[in-house]
């Protein structure tokens, strides 16, 4: 009882530690607030869409938190309170079951509890983990508690002589279907616990009718899960896979590899350097069990711990990562690389002085842990004057949008509400009462599914822009800001260098385009009740059916 306290009391104050970094939001980021949108459309009977009425779309990752949040949303528009309760009770069972391994791992109660201030302590002083887990409000928290669910249940039986295998694949059984409907990693990682189970049955030596009966079992259930999830969403959506994965994955191979590459280099430089450590330290492992081939259950569960660090590190590879700072899809892996750390480092303490006299004492692992804490190039003590090397930026462009949304509402509160283009899609969308038109893609199944035209210069995700379809769709309006002096603002195409900028890149400079202008003005609507002013590139045909009685429109030359 006092270590599950001291577990909560731990996790609090990392929460405070964390959430006192970005002055508590409430907002989660963007990408976070596109979920809400699809979470309270659905949960109000109007199905997954991303606009009430238009077309059914996944524009999001996990049908499964979707799915959390639709229930909740059916009793409370505080969503984010909940959501952000739920990561803290998953984190809370996560580490409780990466410290049960802990327990059940090390020989003695001294070698316990220094391993697991270790565990804890490795898990704040490097940046990121609960910065994703926590506040992000993505799915990261609970996909983290599947992956030590599967941790656990691989090592389980060589832990405890009462769980055996048998039992440990009938729990498999009842996990796979939510592995399945997490994250489309899964897929992989199921193929993956279904090797590991079959190789552990044939080493154990089971006899053949115990592992075609688990195997078996694990393979149905497998293939039968992802056969339910991609049967459905052909029949609901009509593409096998998520949007988010024609935009995300459709870049080519070598170019996925390239920027997995990229993104491993600058998780390990920027935010954890101990895996250039870790990595070597595995390759020495590897050489003294080959040369001894001593097969414990220890050696046992640290191979299959090296295993799911290595599918762990390899998924960006594949997945060329992504643009979020702070190395989000490693964070969910890194109870694993960790606990993977430090069973290596305890089967070396018995010939290595240095390992034995640091994990031997909770002052030298204390001394280790600040000087461990120091090595990240974007070390927790940087982060805290200099924020924009976190995900400070992400809950700002939330927030702002959410705000622009409601600004919106308010401006255009006498007629409908025109149709909007967006480059950030979650905030606005979630506010804003009329139709968005998310001209990335991650919400647009035309302009995802048009694969071409996708320059690897622009931002992995951003590059699915395309001028045809944005003609095609043609939003009433597109590129907005609301402007307190007319006299000197300058309109978008005519800033100082705005071809060099991240956004211009983004939307492929189409303010120069010849057939945007002739379907586009540059326009000042201002609101003769708010006397506000509205700067935005507009769509000439809403031009001419907007109310002069409340609206005035100049045209900017």
């Amino acid at each position: 009882m006092k270590q599950k306290v001291l577990l909560f009391l731990y996790l609090l104050s990392c929460t405070f530690l964390i959430g006192y970094l970005y002055h508590f939001p409430l907002t989660g980021i963007d990408d976070a607030n596109i979920y809400f949108v699809y979470m309270k459309n659905f949960a109000n009977g109007h199905g997954f869409v991303y606009n009430i009425g238009g077309e059914r779309v996944e524009g999001f990752t996990s049908v499964f938190w979707a799915l959390i949040g639709s229930f909740f949303f059916r009793f409370t528009n505080h969503i984010e309170i909940c959501l952000l309760v739920i990561n803290f009770c998953l984190l809370y069972f996560s580490l409780m079951v990466a410290i049960k391994i802990i327990e059940l791992f090390t020989p003695s109660t001294k070698e316990n509890t220094n391993y697991t201030i270790i565990f804890l302590g490795l898990l704040i002083i490097f940046p990121g983990f609960y910065d994703w887990t926590l506040f992000s409000l993505l799915e990261t928290g609970l996909w983290t508690f599947e992956l030590i669910l599967v941790t656990y249940l691989l090592i389980i039986p060589y832990l405890k002589e009462d769980f055996t295998f048998e039992k440990s694949s009938w729990y498999f059984a009842l996990l796979f279907p939510f592995l399945i409907i997490t994250r489309p990693e899964s897929i992989l990682l199921g193929v993956v616990i279904i090797i590991i189970r079959f190789s552990q049955l044939i080493i154990e030596r089971k006899n053949s009718q115990n592992i075609i009966k688990q195997v078996t079992l694990l393979f149905i259930v497998y293939c039968l899960s992802l056969s339910i999830l991609t049967k459905w969403r052909l029949y609901y959506f009509g593409y096998p896979f998520p949007n988010t994965y024609y935009i995300k994955m459709t870049d080519g191979f070598l170019n996925n590899l390239k920027e997995g590459a990229v993104y491993f280099t600058k998780y390990t430089i920027r935010t954890n350097p101990l895996i250039i450590l870790t990595i070597p330290l595995v390759f020495l492992w590897i050489y003294n069990f080959m040369k001894k081939r001593t097969f414990t259950n220890n050696n046992k569960i640290i191979f299959i711990l090296i295993i799911l660090s290595a599918v762990g590190i390899s998924i960006p590879f594949y997945t060329g990562g992504d643009h979020f700072r702070l190395s989000r899809f490693y964070q969910v892996f890194t109870p694993i690389f960790y606990l993977c750390l430090l069973f290596i480092l305890q089967s070396f303490q018995p010939t290595s002085s240095i390992f034995s006299r640091i994990l031997s004492s909770k002052k030298n692992i204390l001394i280790c842990l600040v000087i461990l804490s120091s090595l990240p190039l974007n070390n927790l003590y940087y982060l805290f004057y200099n924020k924009t090397k976190t995900i400070a930026m992400e809950f700002h462009i939330a927030k702002q949008n959410r705000e622009i949304g409601n600004h919106l509402n308010s401006f255009f509160y006498t007629i409908k509400k025109p149709s909007i283009g967006v480059v950030a899609a979650g905030g606005i969308k979630y506010t804003y009462n009329g139709y968005v038109n998310d001209v990335l893609g991650l919400n647009n199944i035309e302009v995802a599914h048009t694969i071409g035209d996708r320059p690897i210069s622009i931002l992995k995700s951003h590059r699915a822009f395309n001028k045809t379809i944005f003609l095609k769709q043609y939003p009433y309006l597109f590129i907005f800001d609301f402007v307190t002096d007319t006299s000197r603002y300058i309109p978008y195409a005519k800033r100082k260098n705005i071809d060099n900028e991240f956004g211009s890149k983004v939307i492929k400079h189409i303010y120069n385009d010849s057939n945007f202008n002739r379907q586009y003005s540059s326009v000042f609507i201002y609101n003769k009740k708010t006397n506000e002013f509205l700067f935005s590139y507009c769509n000439k045909n809403f031009l001419k059916i907007i109310d002069t009685s409340f609206y005035k429109i100049s045209v900017i030359k």
